[in-house]
């Protein structure tokens, strides 16, 4: 062997010792590099978003990992936004938190490890726990100092077929005197702060729905989802039960007949051992409200206003008092009541579809923790209710019959021949009722039905033109109510 081949031969060995290792290294980085991290964690149970979930429930998720790598995960949990970690590196894809607290919003969420240190983790999920229905005789006991006066919120409009039912059985078991509670009717279309409380403070879905307490419970209705008397007893029963912090609420209200302005003075005490914030809502209502619903009956304790909305606080076994002058020349004070209520600063996650758990709507519920109210005067003599029955608002009542809604639900349409019927009562007796277009008269009718035909125009550029309809009723004391209808009339 000749010096030239020997060195060949050592330059191969020495390449193959070299390439060799390199080799395997750049083998191993390159299957390294090419692992496919674990698979996004999914969440089994709590439901992302549920209201109701057991405080004895237990987390469940599914995951693992496309390359069959071992997989391990991370959980964090807790009441704040992001959560804690509480539990590293467990094989198991369950947890137990233990007893949670009722009526809770936690957070979740799990971090997955595949063996060769790569990692997906999920999103933050998070779930309410459900109200406190359970206890024994004991804790019931115990809960009667905590007895309270129930606010109801009915959330209602003029074209809600389904609104009347649901008004009338509120009116009857306040009437009955047999349940601590106050309600107002959040008029939605006559109001834009009624509209503003129910869009963007309740989220509502559909019409009526009722908030009990801020939204402890909500019961919305829909042409298949009903509910009768009893679901409201019970309800408003069980909320007057549940536990609420040691608040003592009054409010007081004078009239001035020269300056036809009232005060309202509200008084709160704080009976707790700590600090309470919460926030002051005072609602002015009509007893009879000037709006009517889709039967044309008018609504009860109609939602006017705020007469004082703001924040307050609290220092342990203080109170506080605010008040607040209101001008009411074109009010009348017999048909006043005034609402004072304070809602928790604590919000709780709830829903107000909550009869289809396919289509949430959440809302951070504040519950009402103290109610009370006022008449403005003694010795009432109420207006008399008067509404329109027929047309039907923001429908195209065609012939005599409502037939459709209008697009937009932005106008009520009047084709053919119409008979506007309106509905009067009194708690004395009505005198008469009169029918204006446009503010003229056209008709006075002294006994039922209570009717007046709208007669045809005669000219063709009357055949499509805009109208107001206003009914005024009378009642043998000398009071008069007026419901009116903005129409667009088409062939009359």
């Amino acid at each position: 062997m000749n010096r030239e081949m020997a060195f060949k031969i050592i330059l191969v060995l020495g390449i193959v010792i070299f390439i060799v290792p390199l080799g395997h290294l750049l083998y191993s980085e390159f299957v390294e590099d090419d692992n496919t991290p674990p698979n996004e964690p999914v969440f089994l149970s709590p439901n992302s978003g549920s209201i109701d979930a057991s405080i004895t429930t237990t987390f469940s998720w599914t995951s693992g990992d496309p390359d069959g790598n071992t997989v391990t995960y991370d959980i964090y949990f807790g009441t704040v936004n992001p959560p804690p970690e509480v539990a590293t590196k467990q094989s198991a894809t369950t947890y137990d938190p233990g007893i949670l607290d009722y009526e809770t919003t936690y957070y979740w969420k799990i971090i997955a490890w595949d063996d060769n240190g790569d990692s997906t983790a999920s999103s933050v999920f998070s779930f309410t726990t459900e109200i406190d229905t359970t206890g024994d005789d004991e804790d019931n006991d115990n809960n009667q100092q905590y007895l309270h006066t129930v606010f109801i919120e009915l959330g209602t409009a003029g074209w809600s077929r389904n609104s009347p039912a649901t008004e009338e059985i509120l009116h009857e078991i306040y009437s009955s005197g047999d349940y601590r509670f106050y309600y107002v009717s959040i008029v939605y279309d006559e109001n834009d702060k009624a509209e503003q409380r129910l869009d963007e403070d309740y989220n509502l879905h559909a019409f009526p729905t009722t908030y009990i307490d801020g939204g402890y419970y909500v019961l919305d209705e829909t042409e298949d989802n009903k509910f009768d008397k009893s679901d409201f007893e019970d309800k408003t029963s069980a909320a007057a039960s549940r536990k609420v912090p040691e608040l003592h609420i009054e409010v007081d209200a004078n009239w001035d007949n020269k300056t036809e302005e009232f005060e309202t003075t509200v008084l709160i005490e704080n009976n707790e051992d700590e600090k309470y914030e919460g926030r002051l809502k005072v609602y002015l209502t009509e007893k009879i409200s000037r709006w009517y619903n889709y039967d044309g009956v008018p609504y009860s304790f109609g939602f006017l206003d705020y007469i004082i909305d703001k924040d307050i606080t609290m220092p342990a076994g203080k109170n506080i008092s605010d008040s607040k002058q209101w001008p009411a020349s074109d009010l009348d004070p017999d048909n006043l009541m005034i609402i004072a209520v304070i809602f928790n600063s604590k919000p709780i996650k709830r829903d107000s579809n909550p009869s289809n758990p396919n289509h949430y709507h959440p809302f951070d519920a504040y519950y009402a923790d103290a109610t009370a109210a006022t008449e403005l005067t003694e010795g009432e003599n109420l207006p008399p209710q008067v509404g329109i029955e027929y047309p039907k608002k923001l429908m195209i009542n065609m012939f005599g019959n409502a037939r459709l809604t209008t697009p937009f639900q932005k106008n009520t349409i009047l084709i053919g021949r119409t008979t506007v019927k309106a509905y009067a009562s009194d708690d004395s007796a009505i005198e008469k009722v009169e029918f204006y277009i446009d503010e003229n008269l056209k008709e006075t009718v002294t006994q039922e039905p209570y009717e007046w035909t709208f007669r045809k125009v005669a000219f063709i550029k009357h055949l499509v033109r805009r109208h107001t309809i206003t009914v005024t009723a009378y009642d043998d004391e000398g009071k008069t109510s007026s419901a009116s209808i903005d129409v667009i009339a088409v062939l009359l």
